[in-house]
Parts: structure tokens; sequence; C-alpha cells
């Protein structure tokens, strides 16, 4: 969570709804600034709003380079279905986007950095 925490203090209460940027700035390990400013300045994301799940994944695989795989129905196949039990699911050395109802989550370092 220290990732998590970090981030959340980069970005201060400026911004609120910021989920997105938060967890793919731990996932590429950039500042989370720099990359919800880009979200910004780009017109994706607007302050104090979210993003919908089409733009975030152009994004994504656009301007950072992640290949996204849907693990969906692997996840689901073992049982989990909270944040927890998915957590138990994945593999510790890999990284993961979760998505939950109009919130994203990242998943790093052997843990869910929410």
């Amino acid at each position: 969570m220290q990732h998590y925490q970090t981030a959340i203090d980069q970005l201060g209460q400026s911004d609120t709804n910021a989920c997105v940027p938060i967890a793919l700035s731990i996932l590429v390990g950039e500042q989370v600034t720099a990359i919800n400013n880009d979200m910004i300045n780009v017109g994706i994301r607007r302050r104090n709003r979210g993003v919908r799940d089409s733009l975030w994944m152009a994004y994504a695989e656009d301007v950072l380079n992640l290949r996204l795989n849907d693990v969906t129905s692997q996840v689901l196949a073992k049982g989990a279905k909270t944040s927890k039990s998915v957590a138990r699911c994945l593999q510790p050395s890999k990284r993961y986007l979760i998505v939950v109802r109009g919130h994203i989550l990242a998943y790093a370092h052997g843990e869910v950095q929410d």
C-alpha cells in the first residue's frame, strides 16, 4: 500500500475521483501527477471526474504501452469475488488492474494498492 499512499500524497486534495491515474501510475511506476495532467491535457479526463473505460484503456495501451489482458474468467473460475480474494488468485510477480463497479485499483508488488 506504500505505492498507493505515495500517489495519494502526490495528488493531494486538488483532485478527486482519480482512481484511474493513480492505478496507472502504480503499474507503470510514473508520478501520478504526470499521468493525471497528461490525461487532462489530452482531453480524456476532467478534474474531479472519472474516466470511461474505453478512454483509459486506449490511453493505457497507446500512451503508456501497457498490454491489457482480461483475466476475469480465470479469476472467477477460482472463486474470487472481492478484491481481497482476487489478490490471492493473482501472480505476485505480475501487475494487474482490477476494475469493479466504476472503480479501478492496482495490484502490484504482491498486494492490492487501493
